[in-house]
């Protein structure tokens, strides 16, 4: 069940990172937020500590 909370989080957050980019450019990444800022990494980390099904490529 924790598993689908990660999934949905991820996906909220990709979407309200989307809206943000359609303000910006069209050449912003999803990514960009949790490399460029410690505390959404730190939470984005915290969120999917404990989630062994999640790919390689969402967890990171």
């Amino acid at each position: 069940m924790q598993s689908i909370h990660a999934i949905a989080a991820a996906l909220l957050m990709g979407g309200a990172l989307a809206a943000q980019a359609a303000d910006r450019d069209a050449s912003f990444h999803p990514g960009e937020l949790l490399s460029s800022n410690a505390e959404y990494r730190e939470a984005w980390q915290d969120l999917v500590k404990n989630e062994e099904r999640l790919p390689d490529w969402l967890i990171n």
